[in-house]
């Protein structure tokens, strides 16, 4: 077995390992799962708010500043 096919495995095996300690834990989408289309906005928002806002302010906020110097 090489190198890359050792790696992959590896990486399968500590990926299924997490996964499976996760599997109790709320996640994003649970928290809108079963509301069907009504669910859709609230998704939306939630996701723009938690994920692409935060990133923006942490990268353009504060280390864009840093490293352009």
């Amino acid at each position: 077995m090489g190198f890359g096919a050792f790696t992959i495995a590896a990486f399968l095996a500590v990926s299924t390992g997490i996964l499976y300690s996760l599997k109790g834990v709320d996640t994003a989408a649970s928290r809108f799962a079963g509301m069907g289309m009504a669910g859709l906005p609230s998704a939306l928002v939630y996701a723009f708010i938690s994920t692409a806002l935060s990133e923006e302010i942490l990268f353009r906020g504060f280390l864009l500043k840093r490293l352009s110097g």
